[in-house]
């Protein structure tokens, strides 16, 4: 076992981590935000030219002070906590914006240091119904890191690698953690995290969770739905949940649980058992979405093959990185993509994959690009672990750009 801490990297973007979002309006919806519980408020966000009109009673601008209403809650929420709560107008003003072209000011910015600060900080928002957006470092493009609620960041001081096991081939990281900090411990056993976003010197994994992030080997190893194996966390009014994979018995136990996680188990499998058929034949077939509350995943196999289920897979050879129900039916997948509209977790415990021993380049040279996009379907047939598209266009802006011309020593005349 490996115990460690990953590094804080201070004011670096990372992906913004369970944004509230409106739940989407399909006809089969899981009963998160029906089954009584407030649920996380979404949070509509405007582009900065309309800003001012953002900043009403209900979204203070950073020149405001805090309503009384907000203050009581900041105030309620401080004497509960240990980790830094910042109602000062400076940082409002900073957590206002992320790498999108949207600015909406927080109530207040809560950086948590236990799982108790979050739990308190969900009971107290309740309370006083004040939204909760739960974050990374906000280079989200669309404005998803930004809203008039509490925003909770975990990049700072909730970034621990709790333990990495070679032999299970898995990892337990608090959501701060940064994916090159634990590819860097894993790495030491021979493994990675599969998904591998551009930005894995600043993608927090619970980031890469809230939008079921992917990367450039996705042909391979899919999306982060193919790689949570639980997660522990709470619900939105403070009840704690871990989320894994159940057998059959054990999901029927679950119905039995007190409170609202009983509750919830109840109506989304009464969820399942009504819409089942709808859920399987109106599911896109293709694997590569983002979107969270996939409720494929908890239907059994053998639904799924009643009702002629079949979904293209990530891997080669039927490699083993997608299984619609794995050991068990498992609510940390339909979490996946959610963006915080279903949990605020706090701990997560994700598959580690082998790292590859050998590695290797292939380039082929195309005079227009559809004749690269007809190639593709023949280029897959290689079994390649990631194809990447450079136009035209790109190579110009390279050969244009200092300290990129002389790297395009592989590119032969102008394709």
């Amino acid at each position: 076992m490996v115990r460690r801490r990953a590094g804080f990297f201070g004011n670096a973007a990372k992906p913004d981590l369970l944004r509230p979002r409106a739940a989407s309006h399909s006809p089969v919806v899981p009963p998160f935000c029906r089954s009584g519980l407030p649920p996380f408020m979404p949070t509509p966000t405007v582009p900065v030219s309309r800003a001012a009109s953002a900043r009403s009673s209900s979204a203070p601008s950073p020149a405001e002070p805090l309503a009384a209403h907000h203050r009581d809650f900041t105030d309620a929420l401080a004497q509960r906590i240990e980790g830094d709560l910042r109602t000062d107008e400076m940082t409002r003003a900073l957590y206002a914006t992320d790498a999108s072209m949207y600015q909406v000011t927080p109530v207040a910015v809560l950086l948590p240091r236990t799982s108790a600060d979050v739990q308190a900080a969900l009971r107290a928002s309740k309370r006083f119904d004040v939204p909760v957006l739960p974050r990374g470092g906000g280079s989200a493009l669309a404005g998803q890191a930004v809203g008039p609620a509490l925003v909770i960041d975990f990049s700072r001081y909730m970034s621990e690698i709790i333990d990495v096991d070679p032999q299970a081939q898995t990892a337990r990281v608090e959501p701060g953690v940064v994916l090159d900090d634990l590819n860097r411990a894993a790495a030491e056993h021979g493994l990675m995290v599969g998904p591998d976003p551009a930005s894995s010197n600043r993608a927090t994994l619970g980031g890469m969770v809230a939008n079921n992030a992917t990367g450039t080997h996705s042909i391979l190893y899919g999306n982060m739905i193919h790689h949570v194996r639980s997660l522990r966390g709470f619900l939105a009014d403070g009840t704690p949940v871990t989320f894994g994979a159940l057998s059959e018995e054990e999901w029927r136990a679950a119905y039995q649980r007190d409170g609202a996680e009983g509750r919830l188990y109840r109506e989304i499998g009464a969820l399942l058992s009504e819409g089942k058929t709808a859920i399987a034949r109106d599911t896109p077939r293709h694997w590569r979405r983002n979107s969270g509350y996939r409720l494929e995943h908890l239907l059994s196999e053998e639904t799924l093959a009643e009702e002629a289920f079949t979904e293209t897979r990530p891997g080669i050879d039927g490699d083993p990185y997608f299984e619609p129900m794995e050991d068990g039916r498992n609510l940390a997948k339909i979490v996946c993509g959610s963006e915080g509209t279903l949990m605020t977790f706090t701990e997560i415990e994700v598959r580690l994959v082998e790292r590859p021993e050998r590695t290797a380049l292939g380039i082929a040279h195309f005079e227009t690009r559809q004749g690269a996009l007809r190639a593709v379907e023949r280029i897959l047939e290689t079994k390649p672990s990631a194809v990447e598209l450079f136009d035209g266009v790109i190579l110009e802006r390279c050969r244009a750009a200092p300290g990129f011309a002389d790297k395009l020593t592989f590119v032969e005349e102008t394709p």
